[in-house]
């Protein structure tokens, strides 16, 4: 083989090994968008409800989406859903709701597509079985506006149901009447009735991804102690001159219309967000050795292609010295 041929193969290898370098370059990898349940693990007691939501990551170029998510339908019952934030103008051309399975083809009518991070879905469920329910991303593909499909990494969700005590509202409701007959000058009487209800309730707060909903509480009203209507017929009676109200009137003598006793229910007990876990997603210990194994097998392609550069070159060289030898000699 004449040295030519030598220098061209060894040549040759190198930009081989210097193309498949550049291929598989940290830089030119593509990003892959994650759709996962949040939170991806939560405790609630049986026949509360609890708020999932649907979480788009690294999202890329997205118009529409096609999905299918099941659930333990002995445990779990799907009460409603609604689109979140990351979408907009959104119309549906397939629903499927049927006990365990929720089937989706959403797109957006007349918008730009979208990138990065947002809220795709809120579902609510209410648990109706003690038990380890799963929130499962079956199937789930975005759609770009070319029709271009790309496939989401899917993280789903694990619910604990205990029979823990459910989550009551507890309200208190104070009544505080007051009642005065105030004689004046010809002995005409102003009775005058004020029952003043305040309610001690706590505010609700908006509901996030988690939140656990306690049932709807009835409360019972209790009927302020106003003077019945013996009292005041006796009053009037005492004292003819002059009007009076007939206490449990919806008015004040002054026209005031007295203020309604109702309660709204507290707010409702929080549930514990967790980190989504990915179901066979490789640790960081795995994808350290996986990196390291890439890094060790191109390192030794690049090596061994440059020992072959050397011992091509060496091999140039001695020939040359040798014909220079055959030339002294002649």
């Amino acid at each position: 083989m004449s040295a030519r041929r030598i220098q061209g193969l060894l040549l040759l290898i190198l930009l081989l090994i210097l193309g498949f370098t550049v291929q598989v370059s940290p830089g030119s990898a593509q990003v892959i968008p994650t759709l996962a349940v949040d939170p991806s693990r939560i405790t609630v007691p049986l026949g509360n409800q609890v708020r999932f939501e649907l979480e788009v990551s690294d999202g890329q170029d997205v118009n529409a989406f096609d999905m299918m998510i099941n659930y333990d339908l002995d445990r779990l019952t799907l009460l409603d859903w609604e689109h979140g934030d990351y979408l907009s103008n959104i119309t549906c051309t397939h629903i499927i709701r049927q006990p365990g399975i929720l089937e989706l083809k959403c797109n957006q009518v007349s918008q730009p597509e979208v990138d990065g991070d947002g809220i795709l879905l809120v579902l609510t469920f209410e648990t109706t079985g003690i038990g380890f329910p799963d929130v499962t991303i079956t199937e789930a593909a975005f759609i770009d506006s070319q029709g271009d499909l790309t496939y989401p990494v899917r993280q789903h969700a694990l619910v604990e149901v205990t029979s823990d005590p459910t989550y009551t509202p507890t309200p208190t409701i104070t009544f505080t009447p007051t009642i005065t007959f105030t004689p004046t000058a010809g002995f005409s009487p102003t009775p005058s009735s004020t029952g003043t209800p305040t309610s001690i309730v706590s505010s609700t707060p908006s509901p996030t991804a988690g939140t656990i909903i306690p049932p709807t509480a009835t409360l019972a009203e209790t009927e302020p102690p106003y003077p019945d209507q013996e009292t005041v017929e006796a009053t009037e009676a005492a004292y003819p001159i002059g009007e009076t109200t007939a206490v449990g009137e919806t008015q004040t003598p002054d026209g005031t219309p007295l203020p309604d006793q109702t309660s709204t229910p507290t707010d409702e007990p929080g549930g514990q967000e967790l980190t989504p876990i990915e179901p066979g997603a490789p640790s960081p210990a795995q994808a350290l050795v996986k990196g390291l194994w890439k890094t060790v097998l191109w390192g030794t392609l690049i090596l061994g292609g440059l020992i072959l550069l050397g011992i091509g070159m060496v091999y140039i060289l001695r020939r040359k010295l040798r014909g220079e030898d055959e030339d002294l000699l002649l």
